[in-house]
């Protein structure tokens, strides 16, 4: 996922993930599936168009598997074909890390926190299950653009 904080400056957080889903006595319409394991990664990179220049990361930390973080699938119509899904993954309380800022000649490093969503499948859009490897691009048109590929492993 990636925000355009300023033209030609990114704050972009990845993460490789693996969810498990519900055991077979789990018989829900809508199944959450949790996440089993993973690594987010932070990073605050580019050049504005107003000549200020910024370095941060990339860092990485293990997610953590108690966190809100889901992915639902809706098979109420799988029966039609039609398996929707939605999903939000969010990462808090990442470690501190020193951003480089120059502009006009000068630099200073200010400190943030590594933190915040790495996958966004908003419930109020229609997103749909198409074989084993499901690959979308979601964006809120502002400055926001998140990407995703969902891989099924057996």
């Amino acid at each position: 996922m990636s925000d355009t904080l300023w033209p030609g400056v990114d704050l972009v957080r990845s993460a490789h993930v693996t969810f498990a889903r519900p055991g077979p006595s789990a018989k829900r319409q809508i199944p959450k599936v949790k996440v089993t394991g993973g690594t987010f990664t932070w990073s605050w990179i580019g050049n504005s168009t107003k000549g200020c220049s910024f370095l941060g990361g990339p860092v990485s930390a293990p997610l953590r598997l108690e966190d809100a973080s889901y992915l639902n699938f809706d098979v109420t119509q799988a029966a039609e074909g039609i398996i929707a899904y939605k999903a939000n993954g969010v990462f808090t309380d990442g470690p501190r890390v020193r951003v480089k800022q120059s502009c006009d000649g000068k630099s200073f490093d200010f400190n943030t926190d590594a933190e915040g969503t790495w996958l966004y499948a908003p419930g109020n859009q229609e997103f749909r299950v198409t074989g084993t490897v499901i690959s979308e691009t979601w964006s809120d048109r502002a400055h926001t653009t998140n990407t995703w590929t969902l891989t099924r492993v057996k």
